[in-house]
């Protein structure tokens, strides 16, 4: 196997023309070791009478939200599943550390350079991991921004400086329509992506996540301007995301035959993976409460199949909480060829 040639993302046009390159050529993507240099630089500017020299708790929790993300993306590239319980060890690799400017009107995570680099060098290692490569630059790319490239019209018009009003309109509706032609383009190129690329698309729903959160973090007279010079106001906020209709689970057994397919013990906490019969439906469940020899039974039983009492939460068609209560038959192993 050849060496990986090394691409360095500095900047939102390097990280870009990566995806482009990426989605365009297989090849590509197989030969290359990304790495990210100072990028990506996720400034949030607050304004408002709250923000001297003071940080609201409803901004702390968006902040939260964003190491909750970056956990879950974590766990997916990892584990392959987004809602694995990471270790102590592994949640204190990737904690963030938010720099406040002077007058707590900034924000900005000062390590989260560093932090997506692990993440490449996970997936890289990974027989699949060159998937994951790309669901780590969509969260590069997306992260803070809510417009694309809103920043392309403010950027255009004030380094024109044109002191006539009627050239100042002419480079003002120009710079709609590269705003608009790129803005377009990096839509459809993440649509693309994500339309064949399963972790890419959960990692832009998990960037989505963090955009709103941080939006709704602004109330009355506030704003915050995004990375990509978009500025949020609580009206703007409610227009993006508007309240959604409290969806409500209902709670299911889902008793049955299942193959187990991964048994993993990280100190007190057991997951067990397993699918049906026919392998058409995949699940994760905890199985902390089973007695030790129910545990040690299926701790020794990948690739078996077992009787399982299970209780789990439907919503909406979504199964959560899934929790084995009980190995009702011992697992008969399959035979291996």
């Amino acid at each position: 196997m050849s060496a990986l040639v090394k691409r360095t993302i500095k900047n939102e046009d390097d990280a870009w023309a990566a995806l482009r390159d990426f989605a365009a050529s297989s090849a590509a993507l197989n030969s290359t070791q990304l790495h990210f240099e100072n990028f990506p630089n996720i400034i949030l500017k607050y304004n408002g009478s709250n923000f001297h020299s003071a940080i609201p708790v409803r901004v702390m929790e968006a902040m939260r939200v964003v190491q909750s993300e970056i956990f879950r993306i974590y766990a997916l590239v990892v584990y392959e599943d987004e809602f694995y319980t990471l270790s102590q060890e592994e949640k204190d690799s990737l904690e963030l550390f938010f720099r406040i400017s002077e007058g707590c009107s900034e924000l900005f995570p000062k390590n989260l350079t560093d932090i997506l680099n692990k993440i490449v060098e996970k997936a890289a290692a990974k027989m699949e991991g060159r998937h994951y490569v790309i669901a780590t630059l969509v969260v590069a790319t997306t992260y803070g921004t809510i417009t694309i490239n809103e920043a392309i019209q403010n950027a255009e018009t004030e380094r024109a400086k044109i002191a006539a009003q009627a050239q100042v309109d002419v480079a003002r509706e120009q710079a709609d329509i590269n705003r608009d032609n790129a803005e377009t383009e990096r839509l459809r190129l993440i649509a693309q992506i994500i339309e064949n690329n399963i972790p890419a698309k959960k990692a832009a729903e998990s960037t989505e996540r963090v955009n709103e959160s941080i939006a709704k973090s602004v109330k009355r007279e506030e704003s915050v301007t995004m990375s990509d010079s978009t500025v949020i106001t609580e009206k703007v906020a409610k227009e993006l995301y508007p309240r959604s209709k409290r969806r409500s689970a209902q709670e299911i057994r889902m008793d049955g035959i299942y193959t187990i397919d991964r048994v993993d013990k990280k100190g007190d906490d057991l997951r067990i993976e397993f699918s049906t019969s026919d392998g058409a439906r995949k699940f994760v469940a905890s199985a902390n409460d089973l007695p030790q020899d129910q545990q040690e039974m299926l701790f020794r039983s990948t690739n078996g199949t077992a009787t399982l009492e299970i209780n789990a939460k439907d919503l909406e068609g979504e199964i959560k909480d899934v929790v084995i209560l009980k190995v009702v038959v011992p697992v008969i192993a399959t035979s291996s060829q």
